[in-house]
């Protein structure tokens, strides 16, 4: 697991993605993996993220950036697929 720490609120938390995970973001972001540079554009992505959430109660960082970076990196056709069906779940519970 590679650890990276962001800052969430006033709290400073550590976030894991799994190895492959952080590799595969770092070729996204167009750095070699497990450099110093892979690891500081990836820490910063995600902290820009969860500034962007501007949630400071969030729970489950982790999963939550776990996604978020597995969205970003998939093709674009597919991410949109997830978001109409997830969307039309959270449509059917809310009717229910």
């Amino acid at each position: 697991m590679k650890l990276y720490h962001v800052r969430l609120g006033k709290k400073r938390t550590t976030v894991s993605l799994s190895e492959t995970l952080a590799a595969l973001f770092a070729f996204h972001l167009g750095m070699e993996p497990e450099t110093r540079q892979a690891t500081s554009a990836i820490q910063k992505w995600m902290q820009t993220e969860l500034d962007r959430a501007g949630d400071p109660n969030r729970v489950r960082v982790s999963q939550w950036l776990q996604e978020r970076i597995l969205l970003e990196i998939m093709d674009k056709e597919l991410s949109e697929k997830y978001f109409r069906w997830w969307l039309k779940e959270e449509d059917e519970s809310s009717i229910a």
